[in-house]
């Protein structure tokens, strides 16, 4: 039986930028409105979890673990620069992972005082076969 724990670990980045700037700002520490997925949390989690295709050599192996994966939410809600910040020890698992990360729908993106704004922001993916 296959069984994928997700949580929400409620951490942002703030990339701020004017409307007619590259991307390339640097992260501010507040924000005005966190971006956040249709549905909210709950919605976020059925998502992954109806999504995620436990690997299966990593069944077969009895791999367990949790991989931290950080992304950009853009200004127009798409996802971006997906990466790993903390490996589960175990390769498959995180690609996994990311994998499911990059087919996220779009989200309703964070706003600041001058409008959208790109987040960086950090998720865990909790793979167990219990």
């Amino acid at each position: 039986m296959k069984k994928v724990a997700v949580g929400i670990l409620m951490c942002f980045n703030l990339v701020s930028f004017a409307q007619n700037e590259t991307i390339a700002a640097e992260p501010l520490d507040t924000c005005t409105r966190e971006p956040f997925f249709p549905g909210g949390d709950q919605a976020l989690l059925k998502y992954i979890s109806t999504h995620i295709i436990y690997p299966s050599i990593s069944k077969e192996n009895g791999d367990e673990g949790k991989v931290w994966i950080q992304f950009v939410i853009n200004i127009d809600g798409t996802i971006s620069d997906v990466t790993v910040a903390r490996t589960s020890g175990y390769e498959e698992l995180d690609l996994e992972a990311i994998r499911v990360i990059r087919s996220l729908p779009l989200w309703n993106p964070g706003k600041d005082c001058s409008g959208p704004v790109r987040i960086r922001y950090t998720l865990p993916v909790d793979f167990s076969l219990s």
